[in-house]
């Protein structure tokens, strides 16, 4: 299981190497931030589907400048509903990650992120209904990648498509899939000229 989740990093990064001579030039550390608000949603089969039915989600996310890439870091909700006699849950996805964009032109870019998280489950009245299990924690590591197109000044409108690989036992192959906005920001001399 450890050399899955080494390969799946190690992918993303070399996919993340194999992009930066096209796309990133050094720039400042914290520059800038990027605020995101996203709507979710999971897709595809996975051992979950036949017991639970996945409604949309929330996400909420930032984004930075690191010297090459960019830094991430944000959180995911999804509510689970069952299909069987098993409890509802919600799971939530906390995670930092690194990325590249890649400038299509002067408003539109792509990106690719590999992420690393804990997708944690809390079961609804799991004490009596689920073997005593009421939350389960786990590692979750990601890939995704997201397209941005600026429509405003510093908002911009942004969709992506990630999957998430969540080490239970079955380990879960997740896809999900996002939209939503982004407010970009630009840094001055000090963190508080992000709100200025």
């Amino acid at each position: 299981m450890r050399g899955r989740v080494c390969l799946v990093a190690a992918l993303g990064l070399l996919q993340g190497a194999a992009l930066l001579p096209a796309c990133a030039q050094a720039q400042d550390a914290f520059s800038t931030i990027d605020l995101q608000l996203h709507w979710t949603r999971g897709s595809g089969p996975s051992p979950l589907h036949p017991h639970w039915h996945q409604g949309h989600g929330i996400g909420l996310g930032m984004e930075m400048p690191f010297y090459v890439g960019v830094f991430e870091a944000g959180l995911a909700v999804h509510r689970y509903a069952t299909r069987t006699e098993l409890p509802n849950f919600v799971a939530m996805l906390l995670y930092v990650g690194w990325g590249v964009r890649l400038p299509i032109n002067e408003r539109l870019n792509a990106g690719t992120t590999v992420r690393l998280g804990n997708y944690l489950m809390a079961f609804d009245g799991a004490g009596e209904t689920f073997a005593g299990v009421s939350r389960e924690s786990e590692l979750a590591v990601g890939l995704g990648g997201a397209v941005t197109w600026q429509v405003l000044g510093p908002v911009s409108v942004v969709g992506r498509i990630d999957r998430l690989r969540v080490y239970t036992r079955p380990a879960l192959g997740l896809w999900f899939y996002s939209a939503g906005l982004r407010l970009h920001l630009r840094a001055g001399e000090g963190w508080t000229d992000f709100f200025r």
